[in-house]
């Protein structure tokens, strides 16, 4: 049934989803690598929330094409997806601000020549590949929406669309 889904998708619906998997695996591999880093800095928090906005496009889009569903959606798909991929890439990058600007000694480490703890780097690159996968996301549905725009209402001609006869 996964593989009927994968062949209806239109690319840049399994963009989105390649976006969603990028900011899931991110987000996994920075609880993983970063000794702590990640949860103490907030950026854990904020790249939950993005993975659940990524998680909630890819259901979205499951829904779509599941076979025997018939969805009425309060607002066009490709909106919905862009919202989604939105708050992801928002979220990430929130995420990457809080990773650059946590200071673990509250801006008293270099009091009597104390160093302080160094942030690892693969805080960093969590932050940063959590980013990009929304940032993929939201590249993804914006082409998704721009082609439903053009293909709604238009009227092929300049101006605004009216009713037809007009």
């Amino acid at each position: 049934m996964l593989n009927e889904i994968m062949a209806k998708l239109t690319k840049n619906e399994k963009l989105i989803g390649i976006g969603a998997v990028v900011v899931a695996v991110a987000w996994v591999l920075g609880l993983v690598i970063t000794s702590g880093w990640y949860g103490s800095s907030g950026a854990q928090t904020t790249g939950l929330l993005a993975v659940a906005a990524a998680v909630a496009a890819v259901v979205v889009l499951y829904l779509k094409y599941a076979p025997n569903t018939n969805i009425t959606w309060p607002a066009p798909l490709p909106v919905i997806l862009l919202v989604l991929a939105g708050v992801t890439a928002v979220v990430a990058l929130l995420g990457l601000f809080m990773a650059f600007t946590y200071d673990p000694c509250q801006g008293f480490c270099n009091i009597a020549g104390y160093p302080g703890p160094t942030k690892p780097i693969t805080l960093y690159l969590a932050a940063v590949a959590v980013l990009v996968g929304g940032g993929l996301m939201v590249y993804a549905a914006y082409l998704s929406y721009q082609e439903s725009a053009g293909t709604m209402g238009s009227t092929g001609g300049p101006g605004p669309a009216g009713p037809k006869g007009w």
